[in-house]
């Protein structure tokens, strides 16, 4: 991610999906570029079932 003279910040890759709690990130312009999840968001989806390995 990098920064424009403006202070806004622009995503130089092009992910899948981004995993932050930085609720900066979390705004329907944001998500309408690319699939914002919390880190729980994340789990749930991938089916982390919570146990110890």
């Amino acid at each position: 991610m990098s920064e424009t003279n403006s202070g806004m910040r622009v995503f130089l890759a092009q992910p899948d999906l981004f995993v932050t709690d930085d609720q900066d990130f979390h705004t329907p312009e944001i998500k309408e570029q690319l699939v914002v999840l919390t880190p729980s968001d994340f789990l749930r989806a991938f089916g982390h079932d919570g146990k110890s390995h």
